[in-house]
């Protein structure tokens, strides 16, 4: 377990989803073989694009996919799923920048603990969020935690896209 949480840790540090926006939040009741459901709780995040991180482009420019005829509107995005025992209230974060990610035990010693943060605004380069200022999603117990980039096959897409 220990080593699963170091290789998601490292993945989530090089970049793949933090201090990306949170495109979409859903969350869905998961009948299996328990006697009692589990949630998915889904986090759509898509990468900043670096004219955005950079200082000296202050202007409107358009979306980077209308460049492109032939662009996958899901490329740079990923998909934080983060299932647990029980349903919790998320408050709203679609519009938002993931900011900050952290695992521990859960208070009961049997499952983890997933605290996520969120910045009403983007975080500019070199400086740290103040972590006290922003929205915070805290979900115990959790069951498993999986991160998806856009082109993996699990990662959910729309037919219409």
């Amino acid at each position: 377990m220990a080593r699963l949480t170091c290789t998601f840790f490292s993945r989530l540090s090089k970049g793949s989803c933090f201090h990306s926006l949170c495109l979409l939040f859903w969350c869905k009741k998961i009948e299996g073989n328990r006697q009692e459901a589990m949630w998915e709780f889904n986090f759509k995040f898509k990468k900043q694009s670096p004219r955005f991180k950079s200082k000296c482009c202050k202007v409107l420019q358009p979306p980077i996919q209308y460049e492109e005829v032939h662009t996958n509107p899901d490329q740079d995005c990923c998909l934080l799923q983060i299932t647990t025992f029980n349903f919790i209230f998320v408050p709203i974060v679609m519009g938002m920048t993931f900011t900050l990610f952290t695992i521990n035990v859960s208070t009961d010693m049997r499952h983890h603990r997933v605290r996520l943060v969120f910045q009403d605004a983007p975080v500019r380069n070199g400086k740290k969020p103040r972590l006290e200022q922003g929205v915070q999603v805290v979900l115990d117990p959790v069951h498993s935690v999986r991160l998806l980039d856009w082109w993996h096959p699990q990662y959910p897409f729309s037919p219409k896209a």
